[in-house]
């Protein structure tokens, strides 16, 4: 009876270590499957994050490069924006004194209106362009600077009137004004300078002019010994 119990309980020990070492290798077999999963993700967790670290790269490339262009056009846009502010100035510069000018005119005209209706006969019987005749070359080229100065004024006078009446645009305004205002420039430059020059001549002609209020020098009668 005793070894039949002691072997029973044998038997049932090594039944009770088979199933503890079944137990063990299934609970590190799921350990190593668990593991293995788990590194599986990683990787594959890796592989999505640089996929995505490389997309919002060239997203944000594109992005940058459309900023950039962005900056570039509104540093344009704020030049063109100033640009055009100089030329408003400009523009309403020119419009006062061309304005001043009218109203000038209109003075004149009111105050010399009697005097030109009383001389308008006389005026009538006379030919200008024969009464005056310039004394020489450079008071020609004085005169010719002159008219053209007074036609550029009134030209300016016309192209404020025709901007008004919108019938020139800003544009070509500005640039007829620009065109015109350096011929002015040029012209009183070049008055200026026959000016100066008939002054020198004129100069130079008095100090050649003997002095006829000065006296002879002192006759001396040589002694003879």
């Amino acid at each position: 009876g005793r070894g039949s119990a002691a072997l029973a309980e044998s038997r049932a020990a090594a039944i009770r270590q088979a199933g503890e070492a079944e137990r063990a290798a299934l609970a590190e077999r799921k350990a190593r499957e668990a593991k293995a999963a788990r590194q599986a993700l990683e990787i594959r967790l890796q592989e999505e994050f640089r996929r995505f670290r490389d997309q919002m790269k060239g997203e944000l490339g594109e992005k940058l490069v459309i900023q950039r262009k962005l900056d570039e056009g509104h540093g344009r846009l704020e030049q063109g924006l100033v640009q055009l502010e100089e030329q408003n100035t400009e523009l309403e510069s020119a419009i006062v004194e061309l304005k001043t000018a009218e109203t000038q005119l209109e003075t004149w005209l009111a105050e010399y209106e009697d005097e030109e209706e009383d001389a308008s006969g006389a005026l009538g019987q006379l030919n200008l362009d024969e009464a005056i005749v310039p004394a020489d070359t450079a008071s020609r080229q004085l005169f010719d600077c002159v008219a053209e100065t007074s036609a550029i004024d009134d030209t300016l006078y016309h192209l404020d009137r025709a901007l008004s009446n919108d019938v020139v645009d800003l544009a070509t305004f500005l640039k007829e004004v620009r065109k015109l205002a350096r011929r002015q420039f040029m012209a009183k430059a070049l008055a200026k300078k026959i000016q100066k020059h008939q002054q020198q001549v004129e100069m130079q002609a008095r100090m050649s002019q003997p002095n006829l209020n000065s006296r002879p020098p002192a006759y001396r009668a040589s002694q003879r010994p």
